[in-house]
């Protein structure tokens, strides 16, 4: 960077990262068009090294009322 950088008037020192790669498998199952998860591992080498794990959860509102069969569009 070679300028300083300030936060809340303390001087920070110089960073930088070395170049990584991450890579992993994961998979992402869908229940009844509402919900949805997903878990994923992954590895890192490189500047940095790991493994981690992630897993997430969507469920979907729908709050607009359900057309019947003989209401018109």
């Amino acid at each position: 960077m070679g300028g300083k950088v300030k936060a809340n008037d303390v001087v920070l020192p110089d960073v930088s990262a070395k170049p990584y790669i991450k890579y992993g498998i994961g998979t992402r199952k869908t229940w009844k068009d509402k919900f949805s998860g997903f878990l994923q591992a992954y590895v890192t080498n490189g500047g940095r090294t790991g493994v981690g794990l992630q897993a997430g959860f969507d469920w979907l509102f729908d709050t607009r009322k359900k057309k019947t069969k003989n209401e018109s569009l």
